[in-house]
């Protein structure tokens, strides 16, 4: 990982961060609340703060300060006439959100089958605005028999949406 970063500080020619990440765990779940740290968007990310007036993102910031940060650092960057960088931190922020969510909506998928839950419903929610994460975190807290039983209103109310 400190290759990877090293050579992406190089490649866009920024001075690297004082501070130093944290060490790197064994078994991350890749859509806990730190997982997004590891992976390249992040350490693209720290490679090209400071700048424009952005200031530096701390090694533990939350994702959502994360995708704050790279939106303006993207204005920062295209205003800057480095939209070579900023292109590629918008693809690198893109394919790891894609992938997570991609992921999230596995492990609904997996929890509507294991509670013999219908596809219909799960299509139902997916095709709905829903964020996957959130619908996740809320199924957590919902029984089996429940969620089998309940109707596309009622799984609505149980999920948060």
């Amino acid at each position: 990982m400190q290759d990877l970063r090293s050579q992406l500080i190089a490649q866009l020619g920024v001075t690297p961060p004082p501070d130093e990440p944290p060490a790197a765990s064994d078994a991350v779940d890749p859509l806990g609340a730190n997982a997004h740290l590891e992976s390249t968007w992040v350490v693209m990310l720290h490679g090209v703060l400071p700048v424009g007036g952005v200031a530096a993102l701390p090694w533990d910031a939350k994702l959502a300060r994360c995708q704050q940060a790279t939106a303006q650092a993207l204005k920062a960057l295209k205003k800057a006439g480095r939209g070579r960088d900023a292109r590629a931190l918008a693809k690198a922020r893109d394919e790891y959100l894609a992938r997570r969510e991609k992921l999230a909506w596995g492990r609904v998928k997996a929890r509507f089958q294991e509670a013999g839950a219908s596809d219909k419903a799960y299509r139902g929610l997916k095709q709905g605005d829903a964020d996957p994460e959130r619908v996740l975190r809320h199924l957590d807290k919902v029984s089996d028999g429940e969620l089998a039983a309940a109707g596309a209103r009622r799984l609505r109310e149980l999920l948060g949406q």
